[in-house]
């Protein structure tokens, strides 16, 4: 089994629709500083045996193939397609207090919690994560920690709301390579679709650009609103179908158990983030929009393509859909950059950036306008992985913190 699973994945790595993802593959283990599991020896072992005698300017997978692609020395370079007006030098702000207040009570336990064993057991019973939300109740949970990320929904009766967290990616396994590289781009799922066709424009040619990952379907897109020009990253919609549907009935199931519920609040850790992307946007259908679904994730990478990243912002901005989106990316953090702009994935807005590695409590945090800011995430040049767990504003998550 172990064999066919390794053989599989260079497989799929090496026919992949564009080849210098799987250039990458042998680089990847060296993003992270967990001791390495025979899985990961074995792995590296077949990556030096294929990809052999290759070189590459960065040690990371979509730095580099944004470089490869682009022939380009930036870490992040920009397709000529893109939304230039929602590029650039734009402002930036100090978070609010309340803001701040959800990122270091909330988002940063609950996502921080969703790697922790006790949890993925069934308890409640965490340590600081989980001390920092004493009176949550957890329904359900869910995951492998392979093929699906671990998951958790519950209520909070102390703040009236529901929630769901989604760990980030744990590359002890194998199965998130996949998740995380398959690049290739979607059309919208039906239950995101629904909701964002409650926001899109009828047109018979999308607002923003389709960008390059347009291309790469296999016939052009075509329709009568933003939604038939939207498109997802494959890894992240294939791991969001296989849990969407338990949460969703959990979610249902807490709000007729606790009719006083005033929130779904949606939190996850870079694939648990992206994961929480889609969650959020597929419940605002599901979802009376008396009850704000507010989505607060760490860590995410690009979702979809400037046509999904404007609908998002447009499901932010319409204030009938009671609907909150944020973003915090942690200085130097790598993983925010994928997958790369060059080849036509984009942010939303709202991202909150925090400006030093190392955070405490007390570092400098701002909200950055426009999608992709250089005075925020899109003007870091010294990427890397380091930054990934943390400290978010002093706290750091990941495997093993717990």
């Amino acid at each position: 089994m172990f064999v066919i699973r390794h053989s599989f994945l260079c497989f799929f790595l090496c026919t992949f629709a564009i080849p210098v993802i799987a250039e990458q593959a042998a680089h990847l283990p060296q993003l992270f500083s967990w001791p390495k599991s025979a899985t990961q020896e074995r792995f590296d072992s077949i990556s030096r045996q294929i990809f052999k005698g290759r070189s590459f300017t960065s040690s990371d997978p979509g730095v580099a193939l944004g470089q490869h692609l682009s022939n380009s020395s930036s870490p992040d370079p920009t397709p000529r397609s893109a939304n230039l007006a929602l590029f650039g030098d734009y402002p930036t702000s100090s978070i609010s207090q309340t803001l701040k207040d959800t990122i270091l009570q909330k988002t940063v336990n609950y996502a921080g919690a969703t790697f922790c064993a006790a949890v993925h057991a069934g308890r409640w019973d965490c340590g600081p994560f989980c001390d920092a939300n004493p009176d949550f109740v957890l329904d359900t949970f869910g995951g492998d920690g392979d093929l699906d990320a671990h998951y958790i929904v519950g209520w909070n009766p102390r703040t009236q709301e529901i929630v769901i967290a989604h760990e980030g990616s744990n590359f002890m396994h194998v199965n998130m390579y996949i998740n995380d590289f398959n690049f290739a781009p979607s059309l919208l799922d039906s239950a995101v679709a629904d909701t964002l066709s409650g926001v899109a424009e009828p047109r018979s040619s999308p607002s923003a650009p389709a960008g390059p990952l347009a291309s790469r379907l296999a016939s052009p897109l075509t329709g009568d609103s933003d939604v038939n020009f939207a498109l997802v990253h494959t890894g992240f919609q294939s791991t969001w179908r296989r849990t969407y549907p338990a949460i969703r009935a959990s979610v249902l199931r807490l709000i007729e158990l606790h009719p006083t519920v005033n929130r779904v609040f949606v939190t996850g850790h870079s694939l648990g983030a992206a994961v929480a992307v889609l969650d959020g946007i597929a419940l605002r259908s599901a979802v009376p929009t008396t009850i704000k679904i507010e989505v607060n994730v760490l860590g995410q990478p690009r979702v979809g393509n400037p046509v999904f990243a404007s609908l998002l912002d447009s499901l932010v901005d319409a204030h009938s859909q009671n609907f909150d989106y944020y973003h915090t990316v942690n200085h130097n953090d790598v993983v925010p950059h994928l997958g790369p702009l060059i080849m036509g994935y984009q942010h939303s807005k709202n991202e909150v950036f925090i400006t030093q590695s190392n955070s405490t409590h007390d570092t400098k945090t701002v909200l950055c306008e426009g999608q992709e800011n250089t005075n925020c995430a899109l003007g870091q040049h010294q990427l890397g992985q380091v930054d990934h767990g943390g400290p978010y504003l002093g706290v750091r998550i990941g495997g093993g913190i717990c």
